[in-house]
């Protein structure tokens, strides 16, 4: 079992309601059954582009950053899975310039952010594919 550990740095009131629910459909979709702890940390753009500056040496806000505390397996075994960063400002941008809600796009990076911290990624197309399967199935 995954415990969400929630922490909202911006004004607007989130409820975490949502992302639990994203994580009981993830924990089924890769049959996962360990009890570990996962941090999402709402921030604003200038926070996320100071993380995005130290991590990944790029000067610019981003909407999703994650942390897997154990990237050398797919199913972790330490007690702390990694952190989600989502910037609040740039999913409310993309919900708009996507016309979606704001809702689906924050399920959305959560979902993204968390497939990463299970190890996957989207370098390749196939790498992709197989991603964003899985994505549509927890966000079904």
């Amino acid at each position: 079992m995954i415990n969400l550990i929630f922490t909202n740095t911006i004004k607007q009131k989130i409820s975490e309601r949502m992302f639990k629910g994203l994580i009981k459909k993830t924990e089924k979709a890769l049959k996962f059954k360990k009890n570990v702890n996962l941090g999402l940390i709402l921030v604003n753009d200038q926070e996320i582009k100071k993380i995005n500056k130290i991590y990944r040496n790029k000067n610019q806000a981003t909407d999703v950053i994650s942390f897997a505390f154990n990237e050398s397996e797919k199913n972790p075994k330490e007690n702390y899975l990694g952190e989600i960063f989502i910037s609040f400002d740039t999913a409310k941008k993309q919900a708009q310039d996507l016309n979606h809600s704001l809702e689906y796009e924050l399920k959305f990076l959560f979902t993204h952010g968390l497939l990463h911290i299970f190890g996957y990624d989207h370098h390749t197309d196939k790498e992709e594919n197989e991603m964003n399967s899985v994505a549509d199935k927890i966000l079904k």
